[in-house]
């Protein structure tokens, strides 16, 4: 399917091919065929338009769902275990809950508020002295 400028131009297009189709001249395996412009610029810039607005309905579902896993871990008040999540924890702060704050200590703080239970493993097995014994055997 080709799409045309203008409609003047689909018309003889349309014409041209009937004349082919009635004169057998265009011919698709053992039958006759015919070739039919049907997408005007209008047509074209609303198919745009529906892709577009497709493709940021699914983005907003693919955010509020996230955001309906991070409330539900927060309201869950559980255990949330994780490994090195410094920069995890800075993402989903900065996008789903408030923009970042300017010190650490103030971060901790907001990052505690809504996940008041986190163990990062990474800095357990710093504290416990278990990471160096790991890495130099």
């Amino acid at each position: 399917m080709n799409c045309c400028n203008n409609e003047h131009k689909t018309e003889d297009n349309l014409i041209s091919s009937l004349r082919k189709l009635v004169g057998r001249s265009e011919i698709y395996g053992s039958r006759p065929s015919l070739t039919i412009d049907v997408c005007s610029e209008r047509q074209v810039q609303l198919m745009s338009e529906k892709e577009i607005q497709d493709l940021e309905e699914e983005q907003g579902r693919l955010v509020s769902g996230f955001r309906e896993v991070i409330d539900l871990i927060s309201t869950s008040q559980r255990l949330v275990v994780v490994h090195n999540s410094l920069n995890d924890f800075a993402f989903i702060h900065s996008k789903f809950l408030a923009p970042l704050p300017p010190t650490m200590n103030e971060f901790t703080s907001s990052l505690l508020s809504v996940y008041p239970h986190i163990l990062d493993i990474n800095h357990l097995m710093k504290e416990i002295g278990l990471f160096n014994k790991m890495t130099s055997r």
